[in-house]
């Protein structure tokens, strides 16, 4: 099973553009940062950093996801989305 710290690459090549938060529904009803795609790889950037921690509540964000995989589609640097959202909710 792979680990958060195999997908720093592919992390770290979001650029914030915001298009996955364009066509994510759970975005569109809350317009919460949190709960698109460009958020929780902010998020996931400062777990990889020694930043923060993943803990319940950051738990309950990337569970919202509905896995429709709209982000992943629109990501224009082709970033694996789904698969590192449920890489972080595997291991915990």
């Amino acid at each position: 099973m792979a680990k958060l710290k195999d997908y720093t690459k592919e992390i770290s090549k979001c650029s914030k553009c915001g298009l996955c938060q364009t066509v994510c529904p759970v975005f569109q009803k809350t317009l919460n940062e949190c709960d698109g795609a460009r958020g929780k790889m902010v998020m996931l950037e400062g777990v990889l950093n020694g930043a923060i921690k993943i803990d319940d509540k950051m738990l309950f964000y990337f569970k919202k996801c509905d896995g429709c995989n709209f982000c992943e589609s629109a990501c224009p640097a082709g970033i694996k989305i789904k698969e590192i959202f449920n890489c972080v909710i595997e291991n915990l």
